[in-house]
């Protein structure tokens, strides 16, 4: 049976996480964890344990030293006949090829930021893709286990920060510009996904984002035909129900542009400006999006401006847009628990039940 909950936790602080010198002169997988790495994986147990309660676990381990030390400190929380483990090598953290002084880590982490952290191969290492495949060919042992009748009811997965990105990245089915514009999880930090009612998993612990890196970042931009323009307006000028929508899809883009996605319907581009609640509203219509996680999520709001704007003119095209737009599902910020659109008919329907 699928499990209840999918935990993923980064090892504690390793030597390399505080000192990039022992790159020069001990293997990556050989890395132990430091006193304070020992003392976060201690925590993490004890947070783990508050979640999990009574029930049973399954861990996979990466094969390296300090995630081997950080699932050890874990079990000190649990009751061992509780417990089930295997050592799964395809979550090993990214290949970094073999011994390397301070000054070569530093110019990789240099030519990775400039060319792309998904595309770019370690030199005798591995790209961030090639951490992806691998993952993925570990999703059909999961799948596997998860049929087993006696599977317990939870997942906890001790691995690495990198392979924590790219495994949400396959599990979501993310893009390469949205994974390459979050930050990877701090020591320890605990990333959990629930099982819903219909059998799907809900991120509950959503990653923090960074600015781009590189220039190359593009998102895909579906562009909207006549046709597709006609039927929108005629939705607008008719003000006709929910019910009454058509069935063909609207290509609105899922990702914000910086304009009022409502006035995109019509293919009209109006600007949104930021007002004294500091949220971007449309001129027009009044629509507002807030801006849950910069540059990685931004949240169409289920009530209208007042036209009260900031003296300063901020536009939001005017910075670097492209966050992938969501519902609003709560009623402060981040006023959304990552409730992404699909497709752009869905932000055309939620926008047309809005009040006006």
């Amino acid at each position: 049976m699928k499990p209840k909950r999918i935990i993923l936790i980064r090892h504690g602080e390793s030597e390399g996480n505080e000192d990039k010198k022992v790159y020069g002169h001990k293997p990556d997988y050989a890395l132990e964890l430091t006193e304070y790495g020992i003392k976060q994986a201690n925590g993490a147990g004890k947070e783990l344990k508050r979640i999990i309660g009574e029930e049973k676990v399954m861990f996979y381990v990466s094969p390296m030293f300090r995630t081997r030390r950080t699932f050890e400190c874990l079990l000190r929380s649990f009751e061992l006949g509780k417990v089930r483990y295997k050592e799964e090598p395809r979550i090993r953290e990214q290949e970094w090829g073999h011994l390397k002084s301070e000054a070569e880590c530093d110019r990789i982490d240099r030519e990775r930021d400039a060319y792309g952290t998904f595309y770019y191969r370690i030199p005798d290492g591995e790209s961030a893709a090639d951490v992806y495949d691998r993952v993925s060919d570990f999703f059909a042992t999961l799948h596997r286990d998860f049929e087993k009748p006696d599977f317990p009811e939870n997942v906890v997965i001790v691995t690495h920060g990198m392979t924590i990105r790219l495994f949400l990245m396959r599990w979501f089915h993310w893009e390469v510009d949205f994974f390459e514009r979050l930050k990877n999880p701090e020591n320890c930090q605990m990333i959990e996904m629930k099982k819903t009612e219909s059998e799907k998993y809900k991120l509950l612990s959503p990653l923090l984002s960074v600015p781009p890196k590189h220039l190359y970042q593009q998102a895909i931009r579906m562009p909207i035909s006549e046709a597709d323009f006609q039927k929108a307006k005629l939705i607008l000028d008719s003000k006709k129900t929910k019910d009454q929508l058509p069935n063909e899809k609207i290509n609105i883009s899922t990702y914000w542009s910086g304009y009022c996605p409502a006035c995109a319907i019509g293919s009209e581009h109006e600007k949104m400006r930021l007002n004294t609640d500091d949220f971007f509203e449309c001129e027009k219509c009044k629509l507002q999006i807030v801006l849950s996680a910069p540059n990685v999520l931004a949240t169409i709001l289920n009530f209208r401006g007042k036209g009260k704007f900031r003296h300063t003119l901020e536009y939001a095209h005017d910075r670097w847009p492209n966050e992938i737009l969501c519902r609003q599902t709560m009623e402060d910020y981040p006023f959304t628990d990552n409730d992404i659109f699909r497709v752009g008919k869905e932000i055309e329907e939620y926008v047309f039940t809005l009040p006006a």
